[in-house]
């Protein structure tokens, strides 16, 4: 959740507008992103106020109620995205983006994990270079 935040806070804060380019793309665009981000910020904002309203002062009993809320909107966007890409264009470019989509954290893993290695490798110490 933090990651998506803070990657669609970039997109819609710091990025130049783009939406001409974006009109192209089948996936969702910055407002659309912003949206949904924004949904996902509120469900936890209104489970505490709803829970506050009630006399009760720990969060702790909504975590499941926000993680179920979450899934929902999440379940709502990518079906809502997917008949969205039915009816404006075809079955065929809906299911490519709905594998794209699936697929995505699969590729990232194999495009970007040499980047991580290379963040989160520690640099040799002295004396403990391997000799053969």
């Amino acid at each position: 959740m933090a990651a998506l935040f803070v990657r669609q806070f970039g997109h819609a804060i710091l990025e130049p507008p783009c939406h001409d380019k974006e009109k192209a793309l089948l996936g969702f665009n910055t407002r659309n992103k912003s949206i949904i981000v924004g949904g996902y910020i509120l469900i936890p904002i209104v489970q505490m106020v709803q829970l506050w309203g009630y006399g009760f002062d720990s969060s702790a009993s909504i975590l499941s109620s926000v993680a179920f809320q979450w899934f929902l909107l999440t379940l709502a966007a990518v079906c809502g995205r997917v008949l969205y890409l039915m009816w404006e264009h075809d079955f065929r470019a809906s299911m490519i983006w709905f594998v794209k989509l699936i697929t995505d954290p699969i590729t990232d893993i194999f495009a970007y994990y040499k980047s991580a290695d290379r963040i989160f490798r520690l640099p040799p110490t002295r004396g403990s270079e391997v000799t053969s």
